[in-house]
């Protein structure tokens, strides 16, 4: 995230770029955990259909650093209360 030159708050940045991570085990079974890394690109104008990311190249970051199955639940507060809410059950 880029802050604009008018306004610096985090409530006006520029999103630049754009990527995902989709977790499916029967449809990328080749891949670690059964993720998929895709990106629509990091300047604008973004690619209107995401490429496919090689999962080795995305995945060393990921293993080395993700609290839970290769995301960084650790990084977003949803995230970490669903994860608790889940422990107590």
């Amino acid at each position: 995230m880029e802050e604009t030159a008018e306004s610096p708050s985090s409530a006006t940045t520029l999103c630049i770029s754009l990527d995902a991570s989709i977790k499916d085990e029967a449809r990328f079974k080749d891949a670690p955990g059964g993720w998929a890394y895709f990106s629509f690109g990091h300047k604008y104008p973004l690619k209107e259909k995401a490429n496919r990311n090689l999962a080795f190249s995305w995945n060393a970051c990921h293993e080395a650093n993700a609290e839970h199955d290769l995301v960084f639940t650790q990084y977003y507060p949803v995230l970490r209360a669903v994860k608790r809410s889940a422990k107590t059950k």
